[in-house]
């Protein structure tokens, strides 16, 4: 059964919030929050977090921060009556945003898309006996290694794996993934920040080159993937 959080400063936007979720389902354990402070002390780990963008004591923005550094990977829809926070919101890989006040046709969409997203493929990649299961959405990116490859994932974890990048190319290029250099494959899900030439990932302190040939492609891939994916609602 699905957990979902719902993080908002005012009852009654909490309230319409998890009648629209009643509607749609009633597979879902939904708990209720009316600030950021106690979403985060719960510990509690949710499939889904609607989470509201203004709200007294720490932002939503501060707080779906605090809940990617503590290794979250919820999918959060942002409830906002604002759009310049869109950038922001991307950069702690929000799934939506829903625009106050809600209306039912559109979070309909949003939380079926969420609870799509929640059935996230896996991978299994055995490496010399040593077997790893990952899912493909906390993958951040892959490096080539000889042969071989090492596989970084969100939580700043990696594994070896005997699997080429070209390879790994082609099983995940379908997936938002792109090869930025000979050496990397980036999740555009995890891009940061990008430059002329290189890029920065969520999690990781380090700039990744982009090559001169790749950067014009990367650009239009990853602003198309921005369109598609930080869409206010």
């Amino acid at each position: 059964m699905m957990k979902i959080a719902v993080c908002d400063d005012e009852k009654t936007f909490r309230d319409q919030i998890k009648k629209c979720i009643s509607e749609v389902g009633t597979d879902f354990i939904t708990d209720e929050f009316e600030c950021g402070e106690d979403l985060l002390a719960s510990g509690e780990a949710y499939d889904i977090i609607f989470l509201d963008i203004d709200m007294s004591g720490i932002s939503g923005i501060e707080t779906a921060e605090k809940l990617r550094e503590n290794g979250a990977e919820s999918e959060i829809i942002f409830l906002t009556s604002h759009t310049e926070y869109v950038y922001e919101a991307f950069k702690v890989r929000a799934f939506r945003f829903l625009q106050k006040p809600v209306d039912s046709d559109k979070f309909s969409e949003a939380f079926r898309n969420a609870v799509d997203s929640c059935q996230k493929e896996k991978i299994v990649i055995d490496y010399k006996g040593n077997v790893t299961e990952m899912s493909v959405d906390n993958i951040v990116y892959i490096e080539s290694s000889g042969d071989g490859t090492f596989v970084y994932d969100s939580r700043g974890s990696y594994c070896e794996s005997p699997v080429s990048l070209k390879d790994w190319n082609e099983k995940l290029k379908d997936k938002s993934f792109y090869r930025i250099h000979k050496a990397y494959l980036v999740s555009m899900k995890y891009v940061s920040t990008f430059e002329k030439n290189s890029v920065r990932l969520v999690g990781y302190p380090n700039e990744f080159p982009v090559a001169r040939r790749s950067a014009g492609d990367f650009r239009a891939a990853y602003l198309d993937f921005i369109k598609n994916n930080a869409r206010m609602m």
